[in-house]
């Protein structure tokens, strides 16, 4: 046998010796091919990059080169793989602030097994591109994506998907059935019958020119199937062709004269058209999953008006439905008639405009699943696109038809010849199926409009509300309302709540409510809707004259022949008064419209105080809560104040403590529908607005309360500390000079002569001096299994070597001098009802919270005055004030006073 000579290897045997391990399959093998001058160079050390290199810039430069790093963890999420890289110089007892984050897009690969933690890889920069990230306390503050391909080598391996391998060709088994399709595989001849062994068979030279001969005489247009070796052959319902006559006893498929060149054929089955497949980096519609992510080219069947999103940041969406050879069936279903598409924006111009039947190419999208129907996302600044127009046949970026791009990204500019090929292929093939179903049209004399997509609910307005019994899917709707008036409903099988509506339009077939909340101009405008399960809890929380979008709302006929509505599934959204949404704006314009038509004002709610309020005459008032009653599902009941007088109140209990000294001054306040969780969310001692609320005369008592109805949000909990804030600061003084009026100015001598403890006394006087000096150790902790005062720095008590029995207890004492010059110590402590000093502040959190420290120093420093941390100071003397205390016995039987209040007096 002649021995090959050196030239005249096969292409087969160089690819071997190409091979890093011989065997060619694998993710580790994703190319086995030699690779061009261009990608040697960018793995060559001068082409090497640093991390710094990618914090530096917003995008890679070309040509990229390669980076240089140690595997430090990997992951196999679901659609992309994730790497942290370590940096050649990256230092273990140092921050890890040299760890880069890098994300692998799957491909065509299934796993990145032979890629382990620990090895050294050499990552080439192309198809990368750079995206900052947050505030990651390990990572870099920039992370690498690899979204159309990447190439990594380590060891003797090497990754790289920009050459995807070939799929292995596998042989149909016979076919005894009839197929739906023809096969898609490599079409070749009928192997012949066998024949009788000989003692040498043919060299190898012999095969491979017999090989060459049977390939050129394939013939693709039949379909050819395998026939099975040693067995006796049956009627095929295909054709069964081969390749040349053989003598001998005939072995055909079907009977016939022998030797006879032609295949005898069963009933004739018309193999498929081949589909349309688009280039290499993009995806057919056939292949796409809500775990997709790549590239896409379609035809646009429908192109919906830009909108703003009303969540997250609010960017521009455009939906558009597109479809392609694959995906698209022009008698099926619509399900069958592509994909649909949602494309974010930052700005409305850096959005497709496609008109229907232009073709667009998108890259970068992520699939989706919505309703179990399949989608794909193009979010804002991470897709890039370009448009085919139908009638010039080229390419633009613009509704003007521009064809250069405007700017940089999000358009796709550096197309490829393969992308416009395909376009024009589709476009062809989509003129074709049209020609087609227009002529089947015409013989069968059909004029039917052609659908592509799903039927979509369509925004209505209240007047355009009607019922179509002939088309069931017209009675649901979408609508945008302003919400007037809530009722929730007792006793039902299922829980209702009931809302009536209005978006400013006129419906003759609507039931206009006769009821106190509804002015008599607004009635014809008002609508009607239960909400049933989920939506009626959603509904439950809904405010009162504000604005709201409704999804799948059905109009129906009630059992008085009036229009109403029902909503069951809780597809609402609240909407600003501010925001850039186009059924808003115009419900809006509507009732400014509606306004000036009728001259309708709404009602301006005043501020007063009960002693000033009328009757049944809504107002709004500033109050301090004494003390709530929640109910869950019934109506509610606070108590509260506004340090007025008024005799005709009633309904407080006569020996409740939280009422003491309030006489004639307590309001007690029935929480109705939706302000009934008022009574849960306050509690004693807070401060709030109440909008629009009245006093009502209980019919069986005769006295006055309180009442709130609605479900509007009526209730604005106030901070004390808001200086501006006028009616709170009123109420503040009217509280203070109660509570003066009440006692009478003492000395501390008055006190210790009247003998009677525990009691409440004024002192007028100043703070001559206070201890501990620096007020943040004011506060202590204190073991109360051992009653003992911890130092500093003890965060356990040591004498029981425990942290259980520990609180937090304030030790500061006042030296204050009275207006006949006698000086006693005045404790601060939280055992007694603070009105300044301690009120709100968390004690647990003082020694740790610097804002907790600050807001005690901040209500103590106005008795103090400037001489507060002056280390030359002689004799401290605080400005005049007006002090209340209580004094007391203590365990030694000796009186002790303790500071309530401090107010001090004007110059």
């Amino acid at each position: 046998m002649k021995r090959s000579a050196p030239g005249g290897e096969t292409n087969s045997a160089k690819r071997a010796k190409l091979s890093k391990n011989g065997d060619g399959d694998g993710p580790s093998n994703a190319s086995t091919t030699k690779k061009s001058n261009a990608e040697e160079l960018n793995f060559s050390t001068g082409m090497r990059r640093g991390f710094k290199y990618l914090l530096d810039r917003t995008k890679i430069d070309k040509p990229p080169g390669h980076i240089q790093a140690t595997v430090r963890m990997k992951w196999n999420l679901e659609s992309k793989f994730a790497l942290e890289l370590k940096a050649p110089s990256f230092d273990p007892k140092k921050k890890e602030d040299d760890v880069l984050e890098v994300q692998l897009a799957k491909l065509h690969l299934k796993t990145l097994d032979p890629l382990k933690p620990g090895d050294k890889i050499k990552l080439l920069l192309k198809g990368g591109r750079i995206e900052r990230t947050g505030n990651k306390k390990h990572l870099l503050p920039v992370k690498l994506l690899f979204t159309e391909g990447y190439h990594i080598r380590f060891k003797d391996q090497e990754i790289n998907t920009f050459k995807v391998p070939p799929k292995p060709q596998v042989l149909q088994p016979s076919v005894k059935t009839e197929p739906q399709s023809t096969p898609e595989v490599p079409q070749t001849c009928a192997p012949a019958p066998p024949a009788a062994p000989t003692s040498e068979g043919p060299s190898k030279k012999d095969k491979r020119r017999e090989s060459r001969k049977l390939a050129a005489q394939e013939q693709p247009l039949e379909p050819q199937v395998e026939a099975k070796v040693n067995e006796v052959p049956k009627p095929s319902p295909v054709p069964v062709q081969t390749s040349e006559p053989q003598a001998g006893p005939s072995h055909s498929a079907s009977p016939g004269p022998a030797n006879s060149p032609k295949p005898v054929q069963g009933p004739r089955i018309e193999p498929e058209e081949p589909k349309l497949q688009p280039p290499g980096e993009y995806k057919s519609l056939k292949v796409w999953s809500k775990h997709s992510y790549g590239n896409l080219i379609g035809v646009v069947l429908r192109s919906d008006p830009p909108t703003r999103s009303r969540g997250g940041d609010k960017d521009w969406m455009r939906t558009i439905r597109i479809a392609d050879a694959t995906k698209f069936n022009l008698y099926g279903r619509s399900i069958d008639q592509g994909i649909s598409i949602n494309l974010f924006a930052k700005e409305e111009s850096h959005m497709p405009a496609p008109d229907t039947h232009d073709i667009v190419i998108l890259k970068r999208l992520k699939g989706s699943e919505y309703h179990g129907n399949l989608q794909a996302v193009g979010w804002a600044n991470s897709y890039s696109w370009a448009i085919f127009s139908k009638e010039t046949r080229r390419i633009y970026y613009s509704d003007v038809k521009r064809q250069d791009p405007p700017g940089p990204n999000p358009f796709y500019a550096e197309l490829k010849a393969q992308d416009v090929a395909y376009c024009e292929s589709l476009m062809d093939w989509w003129n074709d199926l049209h020609k087609e179903y227009a002529e089947e049209a015409d013989r069968s004399r059909v004029d039917a409009p052609i659908s592509y997509g799903p039927i979509r609910r369509i925004h209505k307005l209240c007047r355009d509300l009607t019922l179509l019994a002939q088309s069931a899917n017209e009675e649901y709707f979408d609508c945008t309302v302003e919400v007037l008036h809530a009722f929730a409903h007792e006793g039902g099988r299922n829980e209702i709540y009931t809302l009536w509506v209005t978006d400013y339009t006129k419906n003759s077939k609507f039931y206009p409510p006769e009821a106190e909340w509804c002015p008599a101009a607004l009635a014809p405008y008002v609508f009607r809707i239960e909400f049933w399960d989920a939506a009626a809890q959603f509904a439950s929380k809904m405010k009162e004259r504000a604005f709201y979008h409704l999804s799948n709302t059905r109009a129906r006929m009630n059992g008085s022949g009036y229009l109403e509505g029902k909503q069951v599934e809780a597809k609402i959204s609240l909407l600003e008064e501010g925001d850039d949404f186009d059924h808003l704006k115009a419900l809006i314009q509507r009732r400014k419209e509606w306004s000036k038509e009728t001259g309708y004002v709404e009602e301006q709610f005043k501020d007063r105080l009960f002693k000033d309020a009328d009757v049944d005459r809504f107002f709004h008032c500033t109050v301090e809560i004494l003390h709530a009653e929640y109910r869950e599902g019934k109506a509610s009941t606070v108590y509260c104040t506004d340090y007025t007088s008024r005799k005709d109140l009633g309904g407080v209990p006569s020996n409740a403590p939280w009422a003491e000294g309030l006489k004639n001054r307590v309001v007690k306040f029935v929480l109705a529908d939706g302000q009934s969780t008022i009574a849960e969310a306050v509690k004693p001692g807070d401060f709030c607005r109440f909008n629009k609320m009245r006093l009502k005369r209980d019919g069986s008592k005769g006295y006055i309360i309180g009442h709130m109805g609605g479900n509007q949000n009526l209730m604005e909990k106030l901070n004390p500390k808001n200086k501006d804030n006028r009616l709170l600061q009123d109420l503040f003084r009217r509280k203070q000079g109660l509570a003066s009026s009440s006692l009478p100015n003492s000395t501390f001598q008055e006190i210790l002569d009247l003998k009677i403890f525990p009691e409440k006394f004024r002192v007028s006087g100043r703070v001559v001096g206070y201890e501990p000096r620096n007020l943040d150790d004011a506060v202590a902790l204190w073991c109360t299994a051992c009653e003992r005062q911890l130092v500093a720095l003890e965060k356990m008590c040591l004498s029981c070597e425990s942290d259980e029995s520990l609180e937090p207890r304030c030790n500061l004492f006042l030296t204050v001098e009275d207006r006949e010059v006698d000086r006693v110590f005045v404790s601060v402590s939280e055992k007694v009802r603070m009105s300044f000093v301690l009120r709100n502040i968390d004690l647990t959190n003082f020694l740790d919270d610097k804002s907790v420290r600050a807001e005690f120093r901040s209500r103590i420093l106005p008795l103090v005055g400037k001489f507060y941390g002056d280390k030359q100071m002689t004799e401290l003397r605080g400005p005049q004030a007006m002090l209340e205390v209580v004094a007391w016995l203590d365990d030694a039987k000796d009186v002790a006073f303790t500071l309530v209040a401090a107010t001090p007096c004007p110059d």
